[in-house]
């Protein structure tokens, strides 16, 4: 019988790049949120012992999908030898820096550790995960988190306040690679103050936690649409706006829910990619 899960975005409400470690890779310290715009990840049994991807959206369906290496590294690490089929139905865009393909990786652990009873522990789970990808242990934990080292060190907080985002995929998208170019060749870096942010969640103070929202990325990305959707946002009353991730989508973060509807509907004619989310 098959298994079907979600597979939940993720936003940075705030995001700092500390520093480069002497392998390449970046030292990060970012507040990680789900949200309710998911993909959804279908696995079952393969009778022929083989790993079957499909994929929509035009995303490749071979070992360069995150997908499939969670379920060859899954039955790597558990010694099985049964086949796998995986159909994976986009919904989060790509380069948009929301973890679209992260969290279809963490979405097949899930679901196979499910379908074949393997009963992992999350614990180990989240090690299997970190040889995925920066953000696919955060993806398997999914909630609020503290993301430190290169994104896989998590430690869960306290969910968010009740509140709303609107997010803004425009046309286009980022890839990581150029961004991080761009990252390391800025001559200054915005630093937003995750411990605040922390401190916030743990006190259930929106405002405070929206004071925090920050991104080392967006000014060395200088995004043309950046400041116009950021504009729109504010102007509907969003208590923060900013780049999740390395870009390309947008959030704002809304106390009042009508508000947040009333700002998607202006930004919709503009950005058909705009969505009214909540929370995870």
């Amino acid at each position: 019988m098959s298994i079907t899960v979600c597979a939940p975005a993720k936003l940075n409400l705030s995001l700092d790049v500390v520093g480069v470690r002497t392998d390449g890779y970046h030292e990060l310290r970012s507040v990680m949120q789900a949200i309710d715009w998911c993909d959804t990840v279908t696995v079952d049994f393969a009778p022929d012992g083989d790993i079957h991807l499909t994929c929509d959206g035009g995303i490749p369906a071979d070992e360069r999908n995150i997908a499939y290496r969670a379920a060859a590294l899954f039955r790597e690490c558990t010694g099985r030898d049964e086949g796998y089929v995986i159909d994976v139905r986009k919904s989060i865009p790509s380069e948009a820096g929301m973890g679209g393909g992260s969290s279809d990786g963490a979405a097949v652990l899930r679901a196979l550790n499910e379908l074949t009873d393997a009963g992992i522990p999350q614990g180990d789970l989240l090690a299997l995960a970190s040889k995925l990808g920066a953000d696919v242990p955060f993806c398997l934990l999914c909630g609020t988190a503290l993301a430190t080292g290169t994104g896989t060190d998590l430690v869960p907080l306290p969910s968010l306040p009740d509140c709303t985002f609107v997010v803004v995929k425009p046309a286009g998208g980022v890839s990581t690679p150029e961004a991080y170019r761009r990252l390391d060749s800025a001559p200054a870096l915005l630093h937003p103050d995750v411990d605040g942010m922390v401190d916030a969640l743990h006190r259930g103070d929106l405002s405070g936690v929206a004071r925090h929202v920050g991104n080392s990325f967006e000014a060395p990305m200088a995004l043309p649409h950046t400041d116009t959707v950021t504009a729109v946002m504010r102007a509907h009353g969003a208590r923060a706006a900013a780049l999740t991730g390395s870009g390309s989508a947008v959030f704002g973060l809304f106390d009042d829910p009508a508000a947040a509807t009333a700002c998607a509907a202006a930004l919709t004619p503009a950005f058909p990619l705009t969505r009214v989310c909540k929370p995870l």
